[in-house]
């Protein structure tokens, strides 16, 4: 828990007093990684998207080879 006093914010474990400026700087320290975070977990999901859209054609490309052979062995 922090204690605001004229300006500045002091930890109430008794940590090193914060002006306005540091908070803010933190904060958008912590939202621009959270961020970064978000794009890198969207990075990954379209590239797995991607490798099952791959996945999926190769499904159909064996299923039809297999009916296929079926059909020519019959």
């Amino acid at each position: 828990m922090n204690i605001n006093n004229s300006g500045a914010t002091t930890s109430i474990k008794g940590k090193i007093p914060m002006d306005e400026n540091e908070e803010e700087e933190i904060w958008r320290k912590y939202q621009a990684r959270e961020e970064e975070i978000e794009r890198k977990k969207m990075v990954v999901k379209e590239k797995v998207q991607q490798r099952l859209g791959y996945a999926e054609e190769a499904t159909r490309s064996l299923t039809q080879t297999l009916e296929e052979l079926e059909i020519m062995g019959d």
